[in-house]
């Protein structure tokens, strides 16, 4: 998922559109690890009551339309242009799902109306300034609307060894423990309201991920926030 400033990140992402959904979807190799934020998402929105939900670093958009059935409608962001040609076409048909090329900043204060949902799912971490896209996220939210972030755990030891073994990263990335989340979601006015261990390995089909145990064991996380101050 890609949703960060102009230059680097949107040129990279742009040029993983067409490859994307093969190295992350539903049939890649991480087919187990994408399965598990399906289904947490989707128990999510069956929770909140069809919401409108607002994805922030959509991507190719395939897991909003893995929750069309569930949400009134939803909108996803991606900074890279390709990405979300590739999202229109996906979703060619579901007349509730849009998408916008836009950064999470400019989005979240440009769109009209507000939603009961909104998630970066592997997004923030790509994101030049974190701390703002939180709070542009919470002024996107309904009074009470829910904020998602999954992302990896930097205290992974497999994330660690990837970090000793693969040398930088193809775009600027900081991952954050859910207490560092917490501390800088709490300062965008938005209150921690839960957290929940998801499974992630830098390489799936060779080193899954386990998946039992805490988040930095089993490798991500996803952490849920509520809109405190509007």
């Amino acid at each position: 998922m890609s949703c960060a400033s102009t230059g680097l990140p949107s040129r990279y992402f742009d040029g993983e559109a067409r490859s994307w959904d093969a190295a992350h979807g539903p049939e890649s190799p991480r087919r187990r690890e994408y399965a598990a934020r399906r289904a947490y998402l989707r128990a999510r929105c069956r929770a909140l009551g069809r919401p409108r939900v607002l994805d922030l670093g959509c991507g190719t958009g395939r897991m909003l339309i893995d929750l069309t059935d569930l949400i009134e409608a939803g909108l996803g962001v991606d900074i890279a242009p390709a990405m979300i040609a590739h999202a229109r076409s996906l979703a060619a048909g579901r007349p509730g799902l849009r998408f916008l090329t836009s950064d999470a900043a400019a989005a979240a204060r440009d769109v009209p109306g507000r939603y009961d949902l909104a998630f970066f799912i592997g997004s923030l971490e790509h994101m030049p300034d974190p701390a703002a896209a939180l709070g542009a996220a919470r002024r996107a939210l309904t009074r009470g609307g829910h904020l998602i972030v999954i992302m990896p755990h930097p205290g992974s030891p497999l994330l660690r060894l990837a970090r000793l073994t693969s040398g930088r990263a193809p775009v600027p990335t900081r991952h954050f423990s859910p207490g560092a989340l917490a501390h800088l979601a709490t300062r965008a006015g938005l209150a921690p309201a839960g957290m929940r261990p998801l499974p992630f390995s830098p390489w799936p089909g060779r080193l899954p991920a386990p998946i039992w145990g805490p988040a930095w064991l089993q490798g991500a996380y996803a952490a849920e926030f509520t809109a405190s101050t509007l």
